[in-house]
């Protein structure tokens, strides 16, 4: 059975930016750039679900160190967003992501 490894938060950020980083330098096949608009107008979102842990200005400020341009909030049971707190939190992380871009 394989045993999951540890990774600190600080390894896992520097992840997150590098892979954030590493986007617009992807390579697209011949047939990609004919069929697609080039990579240059598209947008990353990211799902906050993965980094649930983090708070709405930590969020935001990682995200956009990794180049992402817009966060999806999870709004739900243990989401990010409360579905009872979704009138007052929604704006709070609305507000957050804005600062940073």
């Amino acid at each position: 059975m394989h045993k999951p490894q540890k990774q600190s938060r600080r390894k896992f950020i520097g992840t997150m930016a590098m892979a954030g980083a590493v986007i617009p330098l992807a390579g697209k096949s011949a047939a990609g750039m004919l069929f697609s608009p080039p990579l240059t107008t598209r947008t990353i979102h990211v799902f906050s679900k993965p980094l649930q842990w983090l708070g709405y200005d930590a969020l935001a400020e990682t995200i956009a160190e990794a180049g992402a341009e817009g966060i999806d909030f999870s709004v739900r049971p243990l989401g990010h967003v409360l579905p009872e707190k979704v009138e007052t939190d929604l704006p709070k992380a609305v507000e957050a992501a804005r600062k940073r871009g």
